[in-house]
């Protein structure tokens, strides 16, 4: 009989294989967990293999790294601090001053909330929290019907979304969510994005380290 880990470990490895087969790979084992961490599935990665590869050689995730109280207090510090600071839509006007933007449906969205569920001081620290811990943070960006204005922003777990290219090399943003198909969103180059990600310490400039 399977135990809890034994189970989540099943449920990864079937869903690592559709993330393979969905990239054009042939098939998935327990090297290919590598697979997960070349393409930003970093939780998916963890939970497979009990964490993330840390410089020392030893595997420490998230869970694990937040018991030492100087990790804690840190990632505290910083990403409190962080939600402090107001965040502003700004308007740059033609003889180049620059004003809030204060009849964009945006701006009281960040400045007192995103969402209908979240404060903008909260989601700013948790959005934080996201890329100190985990290298990335990661919002979804809701816009209006027909006119394709930004009004909100929903927060995402950076292990529920992955980062690559697709075949024309677009930079492309991979949304799973338990229950649901994958969504994908495209970065086209003159065209407004649909996410929005804070990048930590990172090596190629598209995801960031996971501490």
């Amino acid at each position: 009989m399977l135990n809890k880990q034994g189970i989540i470990k099943r449920m990864l490895m079937s869903a690592g294989a559709r993330m393979v087969k969905s990239a054009g790979g042939a098939s998935f084992d327990s090297v290919s967990a590598g697979w997960l961490l070349q393409n930003g599935y970093f939780r998916a990665y963890e939970l497979l293999s009990g964490g993330m590869p840390a410089w020392s050689g030893e595997t420490v995730s998230r869970e694990t790294a937040l018991n030492h109280s100087v990790v804690w207090a840190c990632n505290k510090i910083i990403s409190e601090s962080i939600g402090f600071i107001p965040a502003l839509l700004m308007r740059e006007e033609k003889d180049g001053d620059v004003n809030p933007a204060r009849k964009h449906p945006m701006y009281l969205a960040m400045k007192n909330a995103p969402n209908e569920e979240i404060t903008a001081q909260t989601f700013s620290e948790t959005l934080t929290s996201h890329t100190v811990m985990q290298g990335n943070g990661f919002s979804f960006i809701r816009r209006r019907s027909g006119t394709g204005t930004a009004v909100a922003m929903d927060m995402l777990l950076p292990e529920n979304v992955g980062v690559g290219r697709d075949s024309l090399k677009r930079l492309c943003y991979v949304i799973h969510e338990n229950g649901a198909a994958d969504k994908t969103y495209t970065v086209i180059p003159g065209k407004p994005h649909d996410m929005l990600h804070i990048r930590g310490l990172g090596w190629d400039g598209l995801v960031g380290y996971s501490v």
